[in-house]
């Protein structure tokens, strides 16, 4: 990752993970316990390096972003941005000096949702309060 400029990581994201806790009428809900804060930057995708582009539809509830190497991130982690939860799916790790790691994130559902846990128009894919 030698051409993403350091400057770029200029959004906060919350990292934790994803917790059975119960609800008010004692069903067990999905609750995002914060751990830390961390740095993020956004990654685009060329068309040609699109991993997405031959997924199915749920997809579109993915993204990746960037962050300093940080080997204590791990995929059964999450990440809150802007009140939407994204699991971590995937780690490409650059550990050189200065390296900077891509995380791929799909949107979290908590399957209480009537779509099957696709994103529509609507709710962009959230069903948090």
């Amino acid at each position: 990752m030698r051409n993403y400029n350091i400057n770029r990581l200029k959004h906060k994201a919350k990292l934790g993970t994803i917790d059975q806790d119960e609800g008010k009428n004692g069903m067990p809900i999905n609750v995002f316990k914060a751990q830390r804060d961390i740095w993020f930057g956004e990654y685009r995708f060329s068309i040609t390096q699109d991993p997405f582009a031959n997924t199915p539809v749920g997809a579109r509830n993915t993204r990746a972003v960037v962050i300093r190497h940080d080997t204590t991130v791990k995929t059964w982690q999450a990440l809150e941005i802007n009140g939407l939860d994204y699991q971590i799916t995937d780690i490409e790790p650059d550990d050189e000096v200065n390296g900077l790691d891509i995380l791929t994130l799909v949107a979290y559902f908590d399957g209480s949702d009537n779509n099957g846990g696709f994103d529509d128009d609507n709710n962009n894919g959230s069903d948090q309060m």
